[in-house]
């Protein structure tokens, strides 16, 4: 099987931050005796993310995606998703109920971008 990680995010690639994700999920890949080809890293821009997830897919078996996954303005992980397999997002309503249930028990305002978790 042909495994590639795919890290998204400019923070990565400009160095201000180090990806520990990447190798946790290779260590936890191996663990399960699985063993990963390929590591990439793309800028958060849609159409590099759209380019590596069609690349990725075309030569692995599976891609692990690590950043961007977030209720963030520089979230573009769902949205290259959804373009590369040219299906729509939708909510589902029972996971917003549910995203809305956990800021309600903390007594929180729920930020309007946090309807992409649902």
């Amino acid at each position: 099987m042909i495994i590639e990680i795919l890290a998204t995010g400019d923070e990565v690639l400009e160095g201000l931050i180090v990806d520990t994700n990447t190798s946790e999920i290779a260590r936890e890949l191996k663990f399960l005796g699985l063993e990963v080809s390929r590591f990439n890293a793309v800028r958060d821009d849609l159409s590099h993310i759209i380019e590596m997830i069609t690349e990725i897919s075309n030569r692995a078996d599976l891609c692990v995606m690590t950043g961007g996954l977030g209720p963030t303005s520089d979230d573009l992980t769902l949205d290259a998703i959804a373009q590369v397999l040219e299906v729509p997002l939708d909510v589902d309503e029972d996971i917003w109920l549910e995203v809305q249930e956990k800021f309600k028990k903390r007594n929180l305002a729920i930020p309007p971008s946090n309807i992409r978790q649902a």
